[in-house]
């Protein structure tokens, strides 16, 4: 291997933090206290976590839209401690230790079109549950929350995701498929392409070449479509996530057609 016949040094940062499945109740009550902003904005970030992975096909945190082991999953979501203390402070990080992306290769277009099928129904769900909450229709501490079903499942051992939590983490992958539709297909397709050319430069072996050479742009647009296209058809339900999570701004850029009326419908309290 041509990177072994040569001298290197490899620096890896240290951050101080413990897996979701080292937690303690107490830990967990704390984290996920949403009276707090920090809590709000950790179950935003897990919501956030859930639409990228749905996205990229990161089957290793969440079982979303796989059947994810619960010791790899939960080791793959890390919250940040104080220096080497065990003071918590809280902020979310993920570790991805694989890359599952469809390739030209491995991914026949039934596999494809079972996987997008997966995703838009889970992207259905989760405007259901949404708009049901935004219209007055439940009461939102006994709600279910279907598109949540399997991830309260996966964590009932260790914590208890009901109510408001289940809205903000909502909320968190409502915004976190806006980001992605925000992106646009060329940043990530730039993204790709920098990827590729990394491992050019980088001298990787041939197979790590071939790799990344391999990934399907095909799948990637095509999710990216489906996601665009749902979003296009929940403006309402989305103006009123990021109105309420002061993340309202982004919808001027998605929607500029309806950029009048969300600057006619936000209140003084809010800043431009």
């Amino acid at each position: 291997m041509k990177y072994l016949e040569t001298q290197f040094v490899l620096l890896i940062q240290y951050l101080p933090s413990l897996c979701f499945s080292e937690l303690n109740p107490k830990t967990y009550e704390t984290l996920f206290d949403i009276s707090q902003a920090s809590g709000r904005e950790r179950m935003i970030d897990i919501g956030r976590t859930l639409a990228i992975d749905s996205f990229l096909n990161f089957p290793l945190r969440f079982p979303l839209l796989w059947k994810t082991s619960k010791t790899k999953g939960l080791e793959n979501i890390l919250f940040e401690l104080k220096d080497n203390s065990q003071e918590i402070i809280g902020n979310l990080f993920l570790l991805n230790t694989h890359c599952y992306c469809f390739t030209n290769g491995n991914a026949p277009h039934a596999m494809r079109v079972d996987y997008l099928n997966t995703v838009e129904q889970f992207i259905c769900d989760v405007f259901k549950d949404c708009k049901m909450v935004m219209q007055g229709k439940t009461d939102i501490t006994t709600y279910e929350f279907e598109s949540l079903k399997k991830i309260k499942d996966f964590l009932i051992n260790h914590c208890k995701i009901e109510g408001v939590i289940c809205l903000e983490i909502v909320f968190g992958i409502i915004i976190g498929f806006y980001n992605i539709v925000n992106m646009g297909k060329e940043r990530i397709e730039k993204t790709l392409n920098q990827t590729k050319q990394l491992a050019i430069l980088e001298n990787k072996e041939e197979w790590e070449k071939q790799r990344a050479e391999s990934i399907s742009m095909t799948y990637i647009y095509e999710a990216y479509d489906l996601i665009d296209h749902h979003l296009r058809l929940h403006l309402d339900e989305i103006l009123w996530v990021l109105k309420i999570s002061n993340n309202y701004k982004v919808i001027l850029k998605f929607a500029p057609d309806k950029e009048e009326e969300v600057l006619l419908e936000i209140d003084d309290d809010f800043i431009l």
